[in-house]
């Protein structure tokens, strides 16, 4: 799988800045695992099927956001959302919506991001820092982000503040969104790299084990095999790089 080119850190990363990203949690991929911990994963620039644990790069972009977007607010995000999924028996009207949205719209954030072209921020004024490498990942680090002198804004820092302005706007709207259990009664689910949203005009959709899936703005229901295939298909459609499932023999396509 190619990724846009990205600014590399330092040999043996001094720092331990975050580098491989995952687009969707690895939590939230191993409810997909089979009993040899690993998924079936369509890898669709290859066009073949391949085996692969939840930690894999395949699931991973390179360096596409900061390190302070992905050891904080992103994390916080997740943290929330895996609370949900791994008490999935809470009634809905109990059930944390908001936290299943902002999940949902960062996956999809960071999907975008990882496939977008990566051009650093530059300013008219030319004002910026002389910093060395080591400054400069000492700074992200630390959660700082800087200008420098003749690259301006560089864009993993900037995707990071992006991905946080999208999310903060999105959130003042988030409280219409109610979350309903897809259960399917035959079949299983597969799962995009990402849902981009309205643009694939599938309504916001998260499967979240083989059998079971959130739908937005339904009440908990199960559903026909039939009903799975079409998902299923739609998941399909929906994906850029890749898409999975636990065994493809019980995903109805």
């Amino acid at each position: 799988m190619t990724q846009p080119t990205f600014r590399r850190v330092q040999k043996k990363n001094p720092h331990q800045l975050s580098v491989d990203q995952h687009i969707h949690a690895a939590h939230c991929i191993k409810k997909f695992t089979d009993e040899k911990g690993t998924v079936a994963v369509f890898d669709k620039p290859l066009s073949r099927w391949v085996q692969r644990k939840p930690d894999a790069a395949i699931f991973c972009a390179k360096r596409a956001w900061d390190h302070r977007s992905e050891k904080g607010y992103m994390i916080s995000i997740e943290t929330a959302f895996f609370n949900v999924i791994d008490n999935i028996d809470t009634p809905f009207t109990e059930r944390r919506h908001d936290d299943i949205s902002r999940y949902y719209h960062l996956w999809r954030l960071r999907g975008l991001a990882r496939d977008k072209e990566r051009n650093d921020v530059h300013f008219n004024n030319g004002l910026g820092h002389r910093l060395s490498i080591d400054e400069q990942e000492i700074l992200e680090k630390n959660g700082y982000s800087f200008i420098l002198e003749n690259d301006g804004l560089l864009h993993h820092l900037a995707s990071g503040l992006e991905i946080h302005v999208m999310l903060s706007k999105i959130s003042r709207h988030m409280g219409h969104t109610k979350w309903g259990i897809l259960t399917a009664s035959r079949g299983e689910f597969l799962v995009a790299d990402y849902y981009p949203g309205d643009t694939d005009g599938l309504q916001p959709f998260i499967p979240i084990s083989p059998h079971h899936a959130f739908f937005a703005n339904i009440t908990d229901r199960h559903i026909s095999v039939q009903q799975v295939r079409e998902l299923n298909r739609a998941s399909v459609a929906s994906s850029k790089n890749y898409y999975f499932c636990r065994s493809l023999d019980n995903c109805p396509l």
